[in-house]
């Protein structure tokens, strides 16, 4: 019986050595199973601390300054160099300025001596019809063969036509024998004087004779519109 207790408590002892050792194992599985997830977890801090990776920004050259290597200030351009304009100073830009701010002054015909050379035969045509047609308009009374010859906004223009009516009615007739035009000088913005000489044959029908008279007159013409000429004014300088 004792043999027998002995035996149990052999079986006893080693049920419970085996029970420890179980628990040592079991501790140590557990404490090994522990290790791997704190090393898990301190895995995944330092994965997080690692840089994930990205995608490379692609990076652009930043512009330079084209003209910084470029002598003489030259400008580069697509189509080729083009040189900078040249720098100037204040005064040369004010200037400048007054300059194109100040229109230039053409001459006139005030500031010449004489007319053209084709104002001048204009003038000698306007002088020769007058001269021819003047007789025509005292001997018949018709104003109308000198009228277009004298501008009409004058006061030489009203006078001839009164003149030419009364010589008509008086019966005075005129033969122009010769004239001659002598200088023309200018006296205005396209206004000149001509300065004529002239000669007449004047008959005084009521009296019955005749009489040569020379005069020495000054006509004064000026270019109206489309550059035509026309007498403004006559003074009767000396009767010769």
């Amino acid at each position: 019986m004792k043999k027998y207790h002995g035996v149990m408590m052999f079986f006893v002892l080693l049920f419970i050595l085996a029970g420890c050792s179980d628990k040592d194992t079991s501790s140590g599985d557990s404490a090994t199973e522990e290790a791997p997830a704190e090393n898990v977890q301190n895995q995944g801090n330092e994965t997080d601390s690692v840089p994930k990776e990205s995608t490379p920004e692609e990076k652009f050259p930043k512009p330079t300054n084209p003209n910084k290597d470029k002598p003489n200030g030259e400008i580069q351009t697509g189509e080729g160099k083009q040189p900078a304009p040249p720098a100037s100073s204040g005064k040369d830009t004010e200037s400048e300025h007054e300059d194109s701010a100040v229109p230039a002054i053409l001459p006139s015909a005030s500031s010449q001596e004489g007319p053209s050379k084709l104002e001048e035969q204009q003038i000698m045509m306007l002088m020769d019809e007058y001269m021819a047609n003047y007789p025509l308009a005292v001997n018949e009374g018709a104003f109308i063969y000198i009228m277009h010859l004298i501008d009409p906004e004058s006061i030489f223009y009203h006078d001839q036509a009164d003149y030419v009516l009364e010589t008509y009615n008086r019966n005075i007739k005129e033969s122009l024998l010769y004239y001659d035009i002598g200088s023309i000088t200018s006296v205005g913005e396209d206004t000149y004087q001509i300065t004529v000489q002239e000669s007449f044959a004047v008959y005084f029908g009521n009296e019955d004779r005749e009489q040569v008279m020379d005069f020495e007159n000054v006509y004064t013409v000026k270019k109206f519109q489309y550059g035509v000429f026309l007498i403004t004014d006559l003074q009767v300088t000396s009767s010769i």
